[in-house]
């Protein structure tokens, strides 16, 4: 394995599993991470399907048939209303160039109340560029099926929750714990 990256061969991915639950009465939407095992199967109990297993059964999410497709059962198997959405995501780890370039950017001068200057890491700002710069693909849709490009434009319309569990499933796979390091 070689310690120069090449940007546009390795690719780190990993899916995201999710839950959208919609309050009726607010028309607001909570975001549930599946990121277990044991989270994953209580969903499973609850009557929860993924997508990938409702889309092999030819069903469209949040949509119940009509009528039974040919050689289906009379009622699905599963509830088409209870879904775990799986999106997943291709990433590239950042070079020590656009390391700098962002930490760069996310400089931050101050100067305290004794007049002395300080210069200090912008860390929401170095979150959002690190997400735009490493996020290069993913198979999310639209609502017409149509594919949603990874921009900064569509990633700074990302709901919080989801933008952090996506930047933070990306660092727990690719830096080293306290573990890793033996401390």
């Amino acid at each position: 394995m070689s310690i120069v990256l090449d940007p546009a061969k390795n690719y780190v991915n990993f899916q995201v599993m999710y839950i959208e639950e919609i309050n009726e009465k607010h028309q607001s939407i909570k975001f549930h991470f599946v990121n277990s095992r044991d989270i994953f199967d209580d969903w499973k109990r609850k009557g929860y399907s993924t997508t990938d297993e409702i889309s092999k059964m030819n069903l469209d999410p949040g949509k119940k048939p009509d009528k039974p497709q040919p050689g289906m059962p009379e009622t699905p198997p599963v509830d088409p209303d209870k879904v775990i959405q799986v999106l997943r995501t291709w990433w590239s780890r950042m070079t020590w160039k656009e390391q700098n370039l962002i930490y760069a950017r996310c400089l931050r001068q101050s100067t305290d109340s004794e007049g002395k200057t300080r210069t200090d890491l912008d860390m929401i700002a170095y979150r959002d560029f690190k997400l735009k710069t490493c996020l290069k693909k993913w198979d999310l849709k639209d609502e017409k099926g149509n594919d949603v490009p990874v921009s900064e434009n569509i990633i700074d319309n990302l709901y919080p929750e989801v933008a952090q569990e996506l930047l933070n499933q990306f660092e727990l796979i690719t830096e080293a714990t306290d573990e890793d390091m033996g401390e």
